[in-house]
């Protein structure tokens, strides 16, 4: 029998015989962080190498980012996602007196399943943000970056090829706000009843 032609034969044959992993693979498809289609989605997944990370139980679903002359919006985000039953990380909160800060930053964003960027005229240019843009990126973290009162086209080049909303209004923050809990939920592994 001849080979299939395509890039993804290892993977089709994966999604035939595991439906487990079929199942994985269109909830990330159905969040949009991971592709267009099963195919994508698996090769996104599977390139990036995040199967033990999402199989797994972080500590913070979400770890929020943000310059610190915008906590005030940062903390609001924060308590809304928490309202809504996800765990995040906030500096300001998460991070004890007397811890090394930079580590936690990093052992976090190691940990969590999403980063939401929070990106102002502050942050844009915040070198602590764009280093955490930047470590989501090289970590094949999925990104959210949500955008207030800056201009697309202001926004950090690590950031620009990421799907952005804008969280101008409270239905903005709101409808965000569901988007990370729909993106968190494909990830958790299903109760077994």
């Amino acid at each position: 029998m001849p080979r299939p032609h395509g890039r993804f034969p290892t993977v089709r044959l994966l999604l035939t015989t595991t439906p487990q992993v079929r199942e994985m693979l269109e909830r990330l498809v159905s969040t949009g962080f991971f592709g267009r289609n099963l195919a994508e989605a698996a090769e996104r997944f599977v390139t990036r190498g995040l199967q033990d990370h999402f199989l797994s139980s972080p500590q913070h679903e979400v770890f929020v980012s943000y310059s610190a002359t915008d906590r005030r919006t940062a903390r609001e985000l924060t308590e809304l996602l928490e309202q809504k039953g996800l765990t995040c990380f906030l500096a300001e909160k998460s991070i004890a007196t007397g811890a090394r800060w930079k580590e936690e930053i990093r052992k976090a964003l190691i940990d969590s399943r999403i980063a939401v960027i929070i990106l102002t005229p502050n942050s844009v240019t915040s070198t602590w943000v764009l280093y955490e843009a930047s470590a989501c990126w090289a970590l094949g973290k999925p990104m959210a970056p949500a955008a207030l009162y800056v201009s697309l086209g202001d926004l950090p080049e690590i950031v620009r090829d990421y799907q952005c909303r804008t969280l101008e209004t409270a239905i903005d923050k709101q409808m965000f706000a569901d988007e990370i809990v729909a993106f968190c939920a494909a990830f958790k592994p299903k109760k077994k009843g």
